[in-house]
């Protein structure tokens, strides 16, 4: 078997010693491009007389550490790039962000700014008037005061009960309560608490079955009627008709339940609704373009917060307009029916012709 000689075998440890050494190194110790440097200088030191071999490894170990070390550097080079990218797109967006949300909170400072004061100025200017001029007023002229007061505490009230209901309204899912409501019950209920002012401006027309029954929330369902209506008489024209339906929707089946929905309908004869603004109207502090600059007051919360009770519910809620005036608008909402009910209807569609007959337009 062939044998190395004892010159032979010192001058291949000699090439192969700085490898070694700096294998060795790497297993105990990440060493930084420096170091390997300073390790290859230092396995060299003693060698007198390096042979051409071993200069030339030499070389090859250096320029292999070299090409390694600049691959290190440029991956994380790459790596600190990218993550700064990404870092400063999480900012931009981070910041577009809060820009929207202070937009939205300057929006909404601005329309409950104007909301509070207008009501509370009307209130407090019939209570002064009755308070100063009591005894100079006759009886029908007081009760035409504080019906104007009382109209104004119910917007107040109206607007309040929004803003709580915005702050609430997640928490309130998580236990809410369910039940058989008759619809034209209801209805009934909501317009009896409308100001008579209001409500006998315009021909309001009921065609709702005592035989439909949604399940439902009470509260909500008289929100939703109460926001809808609402916006029905603020845009409206005195005298024009206002139509209050409700009928089951085809034989849509939610996935939620195994009944049929119940589709409740508000329909004006207003301005209508431009098409390019339809689909942000049920956004929060929304309030159409020419409505910010117009007479007609609102919040931006009512549409808002119809919607948020109307899905807590398990329905959806949508408007169809062709935003032409005097052909209004129709706002429709779903419920689930109820095909057996254990409730019936305490009304008759009698009932309701006190709403049906405009007072005179003065």
């Amino acid at each position: 078997m062939y044998s190395l000689g004892r010159t032979q075998s010192y001058h291949l440890c000699c090439a192969c010693r700085p490898f070694c050494l700096v294998v060795q190194a790497l297993r105990i110790i990440p060493l930084s491009p420096f170091s390997y440097l300073i390790l290859l200088d230092f396995s060299l030191d003693g060698e007198q007389d390096p042979s051409p071999s071993t200069n030339a490894i030499i070389a090859t170990i250096i320029s292999a550490f070299i090409l390694i070390i600049l691959g290190h550097l440029v991956s994380a080079q790459r790596e600190a790039s990218d993550y700064a990218d990404d870092v400063y797109r999480h900012l931009k967006m981070y910041s577009v962000e809060q820009s929207k949300l202070n937009e939205i909170k300057d929006q909404f400072l601005q329309n409950v700014n104007h909301e509070l004061r207008t009501p509370l100025t009307a209130i407090y200017g019939y209570l002064e008037l009755l308070l100063e001029h009591s005894e100079q007023l006759d009886s029908e002229i007081r009760t035409t005061f504080l019906q104007h007061a009382m109209q104004s505490c119910d917007e107040l009230q109206l607007l309040v009960n929004n803003v709580l209901d915005t702050m609430g309204i997640e928490k309130e899912r998580q236990t809410l309560y369910l039940e058989q409501i008759v619809v034209r019950d209801i209805l009934f209920e909501v317009l009896e608490r409308f100001d008579p002012q209001s409500v006998q401006r315009h021909n309001i027309y009921v065609d709702i079955p005592d035989y439909v029954v949604v399940q439902a929330n009470a509260q909500y369902l008289r929100q939703i009627l109460r926001n809808l209506l609402s916006n029905a008489f603020k845009y409206a024209p005195a005298g024009t008709p206002i139509t209050v339906s409700a009928a089951l929707y085809g034989m849509v089946v939610h996935p939620r339940h195994a009944s049929p929905e119940i589709c409740i309908c508000v329909k004006d004869a207003g301005p209508g609704i431009p098409p390019d603004e339809m689909s942000l109207l049920f956004g929060q502090f929304v309030r159409l373009r020419r409505d910010t600059s117009g007479s007609v007051r609102g919040s931006g919360l009512g549409l808002f917060l119809s919607k948020q009770f109307v899905e807590a519910m398990g329905g959806r809620i949508w408007v169809e307009s062709e935003g032409i005036e005097g052909k209004g608008s129709t706002f429709c909402f779903t419920l689930p029916c109820i095909v057996h009910p254990k409730v019936e209807a305490q009304t008759t569609l009698a009932d309701f012709m006190q709403f049906s007959t405009p007072a005179p337009i003065d």
